[in-house]
């Protein structure tokens, strides 16, 4: 619903923008704006939707925080949903919500003194690792990875681990375009060895740096992959 506002002009026939002032309404619940408490349109927000391969759900996850980058609590009739499931405070300062995974994700953000926002992303195409075959042979001396639908619009990141009888090893690569393919050298692999499996994860990253209805804002959805290689 549209924030009412009530005009107040200093004389008749004179409010052309300079002789009136705005007051907000009472956002339709019968009560006033608290103005301790600030709109979501002052504040900003990060949202990560998150698919893990092989999953038919998505994990929500959002941070809210005013300009002094202090955690914000949905108050009143405040609310932010994705694909009209309604987001829930979870420990941590954080919204979240487990949803089913869809092509396309819409964020509607209700603010009582503005309505109804809504933000539309698209989610990168589920898609699988093709080279090396899972549990195929990795050479340590260097290798090319490739997955399925390539997508240049998109980023990846790569990460690759592999459980070491002094700990677990992990290296990060990215973000890169998305062209279904990445080489690594010698020197990528230098941490790793062989005997146990080295575990790859790809994960395609769509972002947009806007949320209507936010001062500011992050829009993610990342859908992963992953696989196991036999290094040599």
């Amino acid at each position: 619903m549209l924030k009412q506002v009530v005009l107040f002009c200093l004389a008749a026939g004179l409010c052309t923008g300079v002789s009136c002032r705005i007051v907000p309404g009472d956002g339709g619940d019968g009560g006033t704006t608290d103005p301790t408490h600030p709109t979501l349109d002052e504040t900003d927000a990060v949202i990560a939707i998150v698919q893990p391969a092989g999953s038919v759900e998505v994990d929500v996850t959002a941070t809210i925080t005013d300009s002094g980058g202090d955690s914000v609590e949905l108050e009143g009739q405040q609310s932010v949903s994705v694909n009209e499931v309604e987001l829930t405070e979870a420990a941590g300062d954080e919204y979240t919500a487990t949803i089913d995974a869809s092509d396309t994700y819409t964020v509607a953000v209700r603010e009582p003194t503005r309505g109804v926002e809504r933000t539309t992303i698209d989610a990168p195409a589920e898609f699988v690792i093709t080279s090396p075959a899972d549990g195929g042979a990795a050479s340590l001396g260097g290798f090319t990875l490739e997955w399925s639908e390539p997508d240049e619009t998109f980023q990846v990141v790569i990460r690759l681990s592999q459980v070491l009888p002094g700990g677990t090893e992990v290296v990060d690569f990215g973000p890169f375009t998305d062209t279904g393919q990445r080489t690594f050298s010698a020197a990528d692999l230098y941490d790793f060895g062989g005997g146990t499996d080295l575990v790859i994860a790809v994960t395609k990253i769509n972002t947009l740096n806007r949320i209507d209805g936010f001062d500011s804002g992050e829009l993610s959805v990342r859908v992963s992959a992953t696989s196991t290689a036999d290094p040599r």
